[in-house]
Order: structure tokens, then C-alpha cells, then sequence
């Protein structure tokens, strides 16, 4: 079975960047343990992932079917984010269905779409990589007594992401963020801009 990236980031210290201030978003590699063990990645040209607004289930797959497209893993799957761990989610990001595709038609122009991308092949294992619209931020470690909350949410704002809830695990704590198709960049650019260029590594 093909596993999901998640790309989990952990925290050192912070200093001050602005996302717009000129740094580059980079899609050629991730992070599996920073900063020791970075793994190439291959964007598939005419495979993707794409999230649409659940209320035009049929609507999209109708579109997807008849328009050069054809689903890699079935069946679709439907998402919700409730408003939790204080974050308050925006309706457009409240019920969303997610299908991996296939295809040379233009994945643009699938209507009510919320976010599409390209899939990735590792370079480590040639495999390919399902990965969605989500990433993981480590804010908090205990061990370091180090809490970034407020300036991975102060980055969340100004890259167009939405924090979505909140991960525990032993003395550590993960946001996690989901991106859109009006975010900075996708969750490999931004999950490597917050370890390289803001410190969370």
C-alpha cells in the first residue's frame, strides 16, 4: 500500500524572515529527520492531487471523467476539519473531497476547486509519493523549552495557509497547516521554508 508524506519539522531556534522578502520556495526535496537526512523528489507532470468543495461531488467526478482525467486511487475521499483546538476554519475549507488523478487535461479548470498539485516521485526510493494539501509544523519542544506558536501562526497568515488543528507527541507539539490554491506555495515549498528560512528546524 503507498503510504501518505507527512513531513514532520522540528524546532530549534527562531529568527525573524519575512515570506515575501525574496526566499525561494523549494519542491525539489523534503525533510525526512532535518537537517540530517534530506530525500530528492520528481514532480509527476500528469499526476495530481486535487481537493473540491464536497457539495459538487458529483459535478467534479462527472468533469474529472469526461475531461482527460482518470482517478489513480479509488474511491474519493471526503474530508472535514471541525473548528478545534481554538482555530476557527473557513467555509470553504469545511467539507472537502480528495481524489488523486491522472491526465493531460488542464487540472485548473476542474471546477470548485480548492487546491491541485503535482504528485512527486522519491528519489530515495523511486516510489511514488501521495502527497495532499496538509503539513505538519513542530512549534513546541519541551526538551528545548522552545515555543514558536506565535510566529508559526504569524507565518501561517502571511503564507495563506490555515492552521487546522493541533498534534501531541511525547514533550512536542505539531500545527498542523493546510494550503489552498491562493497559498504562498504547496506543503513540500512551505514545509521546507519553515525549517530553512524561519528557523523551525
Amino acid at each position: 500500500m503507498k503510504r501518505l508524506l507527512m513531513i514532520l519539522l522540528l524546532v530549534a531556534a527562531c529568527h525573524r524572515v519575512e515570506p515575501d522578502s525574496g526566499d525561494r520556495f523549494h519542491d525539489d526535496y523534503y525533510y525526512s529527520d532535518y537537517p540530517d537526512h534530506k530525500v530528492s523528489l520528481m514532480a509527476c507532470d500528469d499526476e495530481y492531487v486535487v481537493l473540491f468543495d464536497t457539495d459538487y461531488k458529483e459535478e467534479v467526478l462527472d468533469y474529472i471523467d469526461k475531461n482527460g482525467f482518470t482517478i489513480l486511487l479509488e474511491p474519493p475521499r471526503d474530508l472535514s476539519y471541525p473548528n478545534k483546538d481554538g482555530f476557527e476554519i473557513p467555509e470553504h475549507l469545511d467539507e472537502l473531497t480528495q481524489v488523486f488523478v491522472m491526465g493531460q487535461g488542464d487540472i485548473d479548470a476542474i471546477p470548485h476547486l480548492v487546491f491541485s498539485d503535482n504528485l512527486y516521485i522519491s528519489g530515495e526510493s523511486g516510489r511514488h509519493l501521495y502527497t495532499t494539501h496538509r503539513f505538519y509544523v513542530k512549534y513546541y519542544d519541551e526538551e528545548l523549552q522552545v515555543d514558536l506558536n506565535e510566529d508559526a501562526l504569524r507565518y501561517a497568515a502571511e503564507l495563506k495557509i490555515t492552521p487546522v488543528g493541533i498534534s501531541e507527541s511525547g514533550n512536542s507539539r505539531w500545527i498542523q497547516f493546510v494550503c489552498t490554491n491562493e497559498s504562498a506555495g504547496n506543503p513540500v515549498e512551505l514545509a521546507n521554508w519553515f525549517c530553512e528560512e524561519a528557523g523551525f528546524s
